[in-house]
């Protein structure tokens, strides 16, 4: 709590100061003039008296508009917060008014910052020029004179985030465009579950490495493709094909179909933007700790009203992203049982959770010359070792809290999902690990597509002219062995 009023009180730090500094100024001048009427203090035939006085007095004349712009600055930034929070949480009755308003609100807001924070900088500025007037130590002039130029430049950095934020950048997919002839079964599934659901079927598929599963219509910028045109595009993990049942992945398919058929996509393309912007502006000023100072401390009003704002955010939207999920898990409902829902999350949730881990050693490995064959087979080996390593007991507490990752929304944690479902997680648990940590065998008929994801994942790590050699051994090596690393 303390914390929390330290960052609120910050956001006001520029007129404060000037406040303080206005006031003590006007102190110091009237102390140092000569006692008569304080309306004939002044005039002009007192200010004509000698140079002293006339410096007096321009310096009372400058402090009076200096604290009063201090005191409507403090309104302002206090009147912006409010309504930025009524508007957030009125909007958050209707998605489709969030959705449509909020990008226009957020961009008003970072508008507004940008002034008050340039404002504050101008305000420090009127401060320093007075405190030379006013003859007092270079130090405390200079200090001053920072903390203005800090302000303004948080000002200019939101306002570099706040370019990015109107020039979306494409959402960055690593994975392979899958055609019907490639894998027809999997094709005429997706086509039957989305008749089923009564929702559009997508008019792309991708399959990557990544374990996790999505559908956009956003414009992709594909790992060694480029930039694919916006399409309905649904994007399945190669582990999870590999490693859930027929019911799980029917799930997952129907889970994310169910988005289309309501009309999810248009609320996420609209409003993750924004939300992305404000996280883009909250970056560009974080502070750091290694070089903190007064020009750093400046950009804590910045920084406030920023974490402010996204937190405002994330308490408006959380709710909207709960029901959304929850209505795309009735959805996967409408196609198989309850509890293949929740066997996919778990898996999918355990998959999702060494992948970091994984292709950061998978970097290291590369980086030697070497590359693998199929890393889909790797990583389940891998995320094998974790499960037999890991507390049983731990591992379902995990999964119970954890939510399944996703590039653009979030998710509700599976033991809410499963209430929502009216399933027991205790009873899908242990089968999904148990599944899970044994490896499936390799007549799936997706081998040569693995090794084709192998292969591109592994030139996207290389270094630039640097020829790789294939390791075909069929024990992990150590850079990518969770058990071998543990010890």
């Amino acid at each position: 709590m303390r914390r929390i009023a330290i960052l609120a009180a910050s956001v006001f730090v520029g007129p404060i100061v000037a406040i303080i500094i206005a006031r003590s100024l006007r102190s110091e001048a009237l102390e140092q003039l000569p006692d008569a009427p304080l309306d004939g203090l002044c005039d002009a035939a007192n200010r004509a008296a000698d140079a002293g006085r006339m410096r007096l007095c321009t310096l009372l004349d400058q402090v009076g508009p200096l604290e009063s712009l201090s005191y409507w600055l403090i309104g302002a930034t206090a009147l912006m917060a409010l309504l930025y929070v009524a508007a957030a949480f009125g909007l958050a009755r209707r998605r489709e008014w969030l959705a449509s308003a909020f990008p226009v609100i957020v961009r008003l807001c970072l508008a507004a910052l940008v002034t008050v924070l340039l404002l504050q900088g101008l305000l420090l500025g009127a401060g320093a020029y007075e405190l030379v007037i006013g003859g007092h130590a270079q130090r405390m002039i200079i200090s001053l004179a920072a903390l203005a130029l800090g302000l303004v430049t948080a000002a200019g950095l939101i306002v570099v985030s706040w370019r990015k934020l109107l020039h979306a950048e494409p959402l960055r997919v690593s994975g392979l465009v899958v055609e019907r002839a490639e894998l027809p079964t999997l094709f005429a599934r997706i086509e039957g579950i989305a008749g089923r659901l009564g929702a559009k079927p997508p008019g792309r598929l991708i399959v990557g490495l990544e374990p996790t599963a999505f559908v956009t219509t956003a414009e992709i910028d594909l790992a060694g493709t480029g930039r694919l045109p916006r399409l309905e595009t649904l994007y399945l993990p190669a582990t999870g094909l590999r490693a859930l049942t027929t019911d799980e992945l029917d799930a997952v398919i129907a889970h994310e179909l169910g988005h289309f058929r309501g009309d999810d996509l248009r609320y996420s393309e609209r409003f993750v933007p924004a939300y992305r912007g404000l996280a883009l502006a909250l970056d560009s000023v974080e502070i750091d700790e290694e070089g903190f100072g007064w020009f750093q401390l400046a950009r804590l009003p910045a920084l406030s009203l920023l974490s402010g704002m996204l937190y405002v955010l994330h308490r408006v939207v959380s709710g909207i992203d709960r029901e959304r999920e929850f209505a795309a898990d009735r959805a996967a409902g409408e196609i198989g049982p309850g509890e293949a829902v929740i066997g996919a999350l778990v898996k999918l949730s355990l998959l999702g959770h060494q992948w970091g881990e994984f292709r950061d050693g998978l970097g290291q490995y590369v980086a030697s010359g070497r590359s693998r064959q199929n890393l889909v087979v790797d990583y389940l080996v891998r995320t094998s070792q974790l499960l037999r390593m890991a507390d049983p007991a731990g591992v379902r507490e995990s999964l119970l809290a954890s939510s399944v990752p996703h590039p653009m929304d979030s998710h509700p944690p599976i033991a809410a999902r499963a209430r929502a479902l009216g399933v027991d997680p205790a009873r899908v648990l242990g089968t999904a690990v148990v599944s899970l940590a044994s490896l499936r065998s390799s007549g799936t008929g997706l081998g040569a597509l693995e090794r084709r994801l192998s292969s591109l994942e592994c030139s996207e790590l290389a270094l630039p002219g640097r020829s790789l050699t294939l390791d075909d051994a069929e024990e992990l090596p150590p850079a990518l062995s969770i058990a071998l690393q543990a010890n």
